[in-house]
């Protein structure tokens, strides 16, 4: 009876371990769009709903499983109920929205995968995000491939950037990024450790993900991902160092804690400033476009708009689609049809200033309770380099929104600690480390 149980629980982790897969590949978006592609076409009609169930129905089955799951404790749960906060302000923002209609379903769904974020946090230790956020990235960049290759409709632009199956090259270039990223992580993992003798065989599969997702990656041209990229590894390799530093016993958590996360911080923020200043000179040497790519306009438009209602704003994902938003009398207009290009834009406009701090503030206490999972469990340099590489994304694009893997991953970051590692944990045996899971349990304990 007892061998029975353990089997079904095997069998049942190994299925969910699956779902989490399909879950982040649907959260690319790109899939889905393609999936209803020939219905939208022969409708002639907007099937905006049908792509909305899609994500709905994929997500609660997560949605049940935190549930189950979830258990709150203060202070590490302070971040969860920050990102809930931030989350409720703009489903309350419906009641002020010049476009109410909109707001609701926009706002909605943000929390929606907002939950879904805090589920893989609580659900899995570093090391199994990585690997399942690396798996579940490859049916995209490999599906885009073979959508460019065959020649599938949009897969190319006018210019040749490669779209794949997401018929732009801003939404493939971050999931070739973040599957280049996640297989590279666990390849350095793999080869630093050495822990079995077929690991050579795992490094090999590994770099060849990792290639396939940088080959694709390229063929987007886009310079966002690239600089996003540079920060990760920055942050990286920062954590790194800290973790050295501490292993030597040159540096304690209470140190870190009180002195190091604030150093970090205003490193981390000044650095990528710095390098968003001197993009111009960094990529004409890399022969790649401008980050900007024109979109300062939409950006001093959007902040204008934040001027005008800065307090409570126009209601989340509300402005754009406001007459009264595209209308206002300045000296300079833009297009209808436009969108903010911008997450903080959007988080500035859609919530006002309450809404921006209650989003700082999660960010920032999110990633002050990660330290001692980031110092003593196995890859805990993950949770801030995937943090920056998202808020540096962010930028360019409207990435804090729902039903998108990003606005998963950044809530899994900052949502609270991830569980702690157990020793024989299926996905965590890669490189799993018995000395930090010792030192974690006792830290966290």
């Amino acid at each position: 009876m007892q061998s029975n149980i353990e089997a079904f629980r095997k069998y049942a982790k190994w299925l969910e371990y699956a779902y989490v897969v399909v879950l982040l590949t649907t959260l690319t978006q790109g899939p889905v769009f393609k999936l209803w592609q020939a219905s939208s076409a022969s409708s002639g009609n907007s099937i905006f709903l049908t792509y909305q169930l899609t994500f709905v129905i994929v997500q609660l089955p997560a949605l049940l499983l935190l549930g189950k799951r979830m258990q709150w404790s203060w202070p590490q749960s302070a971040p969860v109920a920050l990102i809930g906060a931030f989350c409720s302000w703009m489903v309350l923002s419906t009641v002020w929205a010049t476009s109410g209609r909109d707001t609701i379903v926009e706002a909605t769904t943000l929390a929606l995968t907002a939950a879904t974020g805090v589920y893989i946090a609580r659900s899995f230790t570093h090391i199994q995000q990585i690997v399942l956020v690396g798996l579940a990235m490859q049916p995209g960049v490999l599906f885009s491939y073979l959508a460019v290759k065959r020649n599938w409709e949009f897969a190319i632009s006018i210019e040749g950037h490669w779209n794949g199956v997401y018929f732009n090259r801003n939404s493939l270039a971050p999931v070739a990024a973040v599957g280049l990223l996640a297989a590279a992580s666990i390849l350095v993992i793999t080869v630093a450790r050495r822990r079995n003798t077929w690991w050579p065989a795992t490094a090999i599969v590994f770099a060849d993900i990792a290639m396939l997702n940088g080959y694709v990656l390229m063929r987007t041209r886009s310079s966002t991902s690239i600089g996003a990229i540079a920060v990760f590894v920055a942050v990286w390799g920062c954590w790194s160092v800290i973790r050295i530093l501490y292993r030597r016993k040159l540096l304690t958590i209470a140190q870190i804690e009180k002195f190091g996360y604030g150093i970090f911080i205003a490193g981390a923020v000044t650095t990528t400033w710095m390098m968003l200043r001197s993009q111009e000179v960094v990529l004409r040497w890399l022969n790649q476009e401008s980050f900007f790519n024109g979109r300062t306009a939409i950006w001093n438009y959007g902040f204008s708009g934040f001027l005008d209602r800065p307090i409570f704003g126009w209601g989340w994902m509300s402005a754009w689609k406001s007459s009264v938003f595209m209308k206002r009398d300045l000296w300079w207009t833009v297009q209808g049809g436009e969108f903010s290009h911008s997450s903080y834009i959007d988080v500035l406009l859609g919530g006002g200033m309450i809404g921006a701090v209650l989003f700082l503030v999660a960010f920032v206490w999110g990633g002050y309770v990660q330290i001692r999972h980031a110092i003593l469990s196995t890859a805990g340099q993950w949770t801030y380099a995937i943090m920056f590489f998202v808020l540096l994304s962010a930028t360019q694009e409207s990435f804090v929104v729902g039903d998108h893997f990003l606005w998963v991953l950044l809530v899994a970051a900052i949502g609270g600690p991830g569980r702690p590692e157990v020793l024989g944990d299926v996905l965590g045996d890669v490189s799993l480390d018995p000395d930090s899971s010792t030192a974690l349990r006792a830290a966290t304990t």
